[in-house]
């Protein structure tokens, strides 16, 4: 970033800040809606699935996450999932299918923390 390119952004957050506008926060969200649930999944075992043993795990998780998860909410932006959305998706799987819905809690949990640590830098 160049010197003037920092001044200017420097300013910006002034402005905003002056306006009660928390403007990293801001992008943080844009970031966040511009990300689909899908997206962040796919982002985060791009990542994390070099350390997952075996592959059955990585194509296990890939499965629920493909046959439960996406069909409700893959499309969605990740700023706008909310709690009940991803509850909607797993209570039917906590009653009936208890392992599947261990997993893709954590998938779902996993895909929601990716895009919120990386959005905005």
């Amino acid at each position: 970033m160049t010197l003037d390119a920092a001044r200017d952004k420097a300013t910006d957050m002034r402005g905003a800040a002056r306006e009660g506008r928390d403007l990293a926060q801001e992008r943080k969200l844009e970031a966040a809606r511009a990300t689909t649930f899908r997206q962040a999944f796919e982002s985060f075992l791009e990542t994390k699935g070099k350390a997952l043993t075996g592959s059955r795990h990585k194509v296990q998780w890939t499965s629920q996450m493909r046959d439960h998860v996406f069909p409700k909410i893959g499309s969605k932006p990740v700023g706008d999932a909310t709690t009940a959305d991803v509850i909607e998706v797993l209570k039917p799987l906590w009653h009936d299918k208890a392992e599947t819905g261990k997993a893709s809690t954590s998938g779902c949990m996993r895909s929601s923390n990716r895009r919120s640590r990386t959005a905005g830098g």
